[in-house]
């Protein structure tokens, strides 16, 4: 999980809707629905909100959804009405489920798994919250470490944290772990041996993981520019910032 910076406000037609008496969620529909959409991906860097998937608004065919970014409230819908339009309390997610292969006497089946937004007896039973965990924070990223098997751990044994991890977000599903677990190794692969590693170094390498790419891409209307994040970087941003601490010491 990465802290995300939220713009002050969200685009104008946003605005618009919110004062429209009797709006709602629903409301929010057509070329206003993708504006927020598009600022969110930006802001994200692309990245789900909470398990850092890449995301993006193009056609996912194998879901039969027409986008593959979800627009999350943070603070469910349900008993918050006033917030049904308040672009703060909105992030952009992946579908939230993944497919692992498991074989039973012989015979390879998909399993669906469910995480983010979508965790059954968690964030996606719709009326439960976060404890502590919030993306929108700066603090997010300090609550929280990674283990050589890409697991996502409270910095300190947590109990509130642990529940948002693994009940409310289901972020250390197996498919997940790999996927956090490679990018280590692909950090670990890019440096050289360990014991040589100077803080110039690993300041390269940390620029190489935070620096964003700007693509430009053709909407239905007019170029726009697009800013992305390499998947799960925060995972070797905070492997090689524990490094870096050592290195200086």
């Amino acid at each position: 999980m990465k802290w995300i910076k939220k713009a002050s406000k969200g685009p104008e037609c946003l605005d618009k809707l919110r004062s429209t008496p009797n709006a709602t969620y629903r409301s929010l529909q057509g070329d206003c629905k993708e504006s927020v959409r598009s600022q969110l991906l930006n802001e994200q860097g692309h990245l789900c909100a909470y398990c850092m998937k890449r995301i993006s608004s193009a056609p996912n065919k194998e879901l039969e959804k027409p986008f593959s970014t979800e627009i999350e409230h943070y603070e469910a819908q349900a008993g918050n009405k006033e917030l049904l339009l308040n672009y703060n309390n909105m992030l952009a997610v992946c579908n939230g489920f993944s497919e692992q292969e498991d074989s039973i006497k012989g015979k390879k089946n998909k399993i669906k798994i469910s995480h983010c937004d979508k965790t059954e007896g968690g964030k996606g039973d719709g009326n439960k919250k976060l404890r502590i965990l919030d993306p929108r924070s700066s603090l997010c990223e300090s609550l929280l470490k990674y283990s050589v098997t890409g697991e996502i751990q409270p910095e300190n044994d947590n109990n509130d944290i642990h529940y948002d991890l693994n009940v409310m977000l289901n972020l250390n599903n197996d498919i997940l772990k790999t996927l956090r677990k490679e990018i280590m190794d692909t950090v670990a692969r890019r440096l050289p041996k360990q014991g040589t590693w100077s803080e110039a170094m690993l300041k390269s390498e940390l620029e190489y993981w935070t620096k964003t790419e700007v693509k430009v891409e053709e909407n239905h209307k007019k170029p726009i520019k697009t800013i992305w994040h390499k998947p799960f970087y925060q995972v070797a941003v905070w492997y090689i910032q524990r490094k870096l601490k050592k290195a200086k010491t």
